[in-house]
């Protein structure tokens, strides 16, 4: 066994103490271990050196473990000593592959014969081949857990790189690479090293100096070196963290569900039922995405198609559900007032991991009667409302006045006009019309009668219409992890307009209804929504003003509160205009559209400099973190060396 080169302590006689308590201290060595290590110093004493000492070998070990890997990938074999530690982690993990490459026949015969002694043969693979030839060969195997690089140091930039850029690093693996200080020349290659006069060694730490060079300035990961040993200059490097390009940890099969705008419209629904609904032009966009992040891609479909496919038990079947990693979920639902709960609950009763909010917190927000009174609970601002159900008994004006006098806002409703009514279960504003601005009691009955025909299964929000200024706030991450992204405000062209009731160009129609353009309302309308004529414009607001510090204040508690999570969208208006306007909560969206070129928050995305590809990552990234709590936070390299 080779234990040569104490740690750094006052004299060698310390050091070598230190380094036999730290082995007996550590997690311990399998026998067959010892047998490879003497094999190999008694048959190969030159080259015997090459091998990681124990004490590495522990590390291995344990850190493999730690980590829960399942697949680990290592470039320098030699007599396997290394990976027999690696087969010793993963000995009793189900599932478990470790791959291994090396180009000297001698060293491959006795590292295969280990393995077959040691009966770890079926879960090591031993590829005799370059180095590089090995990683663009293993693109479809990866990601892997945990990498260990042992070989020749001239290669150890180009194995970086393309271990990268190929994915082959799983987000928050780890990447362990032997021996980067190359007995101190990589930091003192002068006269004051002794080993300065060997010019092959000084080359091979000139390459090595590049390698520790670029771990320690890409900022897909962040690098530590550990000197562990004075004589050999034994190291590691510690680089956790892909942030530009996430290969997202565990996630290498991504299926996307989601109903298709386009399908339901050639079963013959209209464009107003359909527009919530996912365009094959954006599902695309966020497919494209996923691959480009290094994930394998699947569409699977609405509620009917994934009940289908989790409906497969045989898990050798490729449609089977145990197969995917996660499930990019963009499912609006079509039927009921919880329909954007319902592949969310699915997946929740099947144990498969998905992106953005429970079913529970798509259950809430789609209603907005529901997230209004969770709001008013812990008191967070939202307009003074009312919800009047449809329960048959009345007029539509008489239930709007009952349910308005059993509101604890009712003083301010009754007396205090415009009020707004809108579906309390729609998106994309489906039921706002220009009418939706109510300015007496006898538009508030015909109003709420007109909704009443068109949502009959749903409750009506009756609330105080808010004047001021209007922002929707993008937010990203969850709980404690959650932060504004960036925010934008909504100006209306005609906000000189003050009253509208005396207005020439207004017209009734036979049902009494005051009946405006679409372009004199100072609020989105279904028309203006969905984009047939436009009269208001996105700004970026000052960041220092105090009501827009005041309403991202406002959105970020909601959306803590609610639980929502991964990425959306709050929607923000403000009471009146001047200092004292207070910001009240106008909607919560836990599933917000994702449109390249038209969506509120793909613009605050780009303004906050993230692309589209940035933007499905961090939604993956985030998702990914509630998978396996067990696993290091982050991605991590480590390099050790001698």
């Amino acid at each position: 066994m080779k234990d040569e080169g104490p740690v750094i302590f006052p004299n060698d006689a310390v050091s070598y103490a230190v380094y036999r308590y730290c082995k007996e201290h550590s997690v311990p060595l399998p026998e067959h271990l010892f047998k490879l290590a003497q094999f190999t110093e008694e048959n190969l004493p030159e080259l015997s050196e090459m091998m990681v000492s124990g004490l590495q070998a522990q590390y291995l070990i344990w850190t493999a473990r730690s980590i829960g890997a399942k697949k680990i990938l290592e470039i320098g074999c030699f007599c396997g000593f290394s990976a027999l530690a690696f087969a010793e982690a993963l000995k009793d993990v189900e599932g478990a592959k470790i791959v291994t490459t090396d180009i000297n026949p001698k060293t491959c015969e006795i590292a295969r014969n280990a393995f077959r002694d040691a009966g770890v043969d079926n879960i090591v693979t031993l590829i005799e081949a370059p180095a590089i030839e090995t990683l663009q060969s293993l693109q479809s195997d990866g990601p892997f857990d945990l990498v260990f690089i042992d070989a020749n140091k001239d290669g150890y930039p180009d194995y970086f790189k393309t271990l990268l850029d190929l994915n082959l690093i799983r987000k928050n693996g780890i990447l362990i690479a032997d021996n980067v200080l190359k007995r101190g020349l990589v930091a003192d290659d002068s006269d004051n090293n002794p080993s300065s006069g060997d010019k092959d060694e000084v080359w091979r730490a000139s390459k090595l100096r590049e390698f520790n060079g670029l771990a320690a300035k890409d900022p897909r990961v962040e690098t530590l070196i550990l000197p562990d040993q004075s004589t050999q200059y034994r190291d590691f490097i510690f680089t956790p963290k892909l942030v530009s390009k996430p290969d997202v940890e565990l996630i290498r099969s991504t299926s996307c569900v989601a109903e298709s705008r386009e399908k339901y419209q050639a079963r013959g629904y209209s464009f107003e039922e359909c527009c919530e609904l996912t365009s094959e032009d954006t599902m695309s966009d966020v497919m494209r995405a996923l691959r480009n992040l290094g994930h394998t891609v699947e569409l699977i479909g609405d509620i009917k198609d994934l009940v289908e496919r989790l409906a497969i038990t045989d898990e050798n079947d490729e449609r089977s559900p145990s197969k995917w990693d996660l499930v990019y979920n963009d499912s609006e639902g079509f039927i009921g007032t919880a329909r954007e709960a319902q592949i969310p609950g699915l997946l929740e009763a099947y144990g498969i991991p998905f992106t953005c909010a429970s079913a529970a917190t798509y259950a809430i927000c789609l209603d907005k009667g529901l997230t209004k009174l969770t709001l008013e609970l812990f008191g967070i601002p939202t307009a003074p409302f009312a919800i009047i159900q449809n329960d048959g008994i009345g007029t539509a004006s008489e239930q709007a006045l009952r349910a308005i006098k059993q509101s604890k806002h009712r003083e301010k409703l009754l007396h205090s006009f415009p009020l707004f009514a809108k579906p309390a279960a729609e998106g994309t504003s489906k039921g706002v019309l220009t009418s939706s601005k109510i300015h007496d009691a006898e538009e508030l009955g015909n109003s709420i009668e007109v909704l009443f025909k068109k949502y009959p299964r749903q409750d009506i929000i009756i609330e105080s219409f808010l004047s001021g200024r209007e922002f929707t706030v993008g937010i990203i991450g969850t709980g404690a992890k959650a932060r504004v992204l960036g925010v934008l405000e909504i100006c209306w062209h005609n906000r000189h307009i003050v009253d509208t009731s005396t207005m020439e160009v207004v017209t009734t129609n036979d049902r009494g209804i005051r009946i405006l353009p679409e372009d004199m309302v100072d609020f989105y309308t279904f028309n203006l929504k969905v984009g047939h004529g436009s009269h208001s414009l996105q700004s970026v607001p000052d960041p220092k003003d105090p009501e827009v510090i005041k309403a991202c204040g406002i959105a970020l508690q909601s959306w803590r509160l609610l639980k929502c999570r991964d990425l959306g969208r709050i929607d923000v208006r403000s009471d009146k205009f001047g200092p004292d306007a207070m910001p009240c909560i106008i909607e919560v969206n836990p599933l917000a559209g994702l449109i390249q070129g038209a969506s509120s928050l793909v613009t605050i995305a780009e303004n906050a400099g993230l692309s589209y590809q940035d933007l499905i990552g961090t939604v993956v990234e985030s998702a990914a973190e509630r998978i396996r709590p067990t696993m290091a936070p982050t991605d991590s390299c480590i390099n050790m060396g001698r």
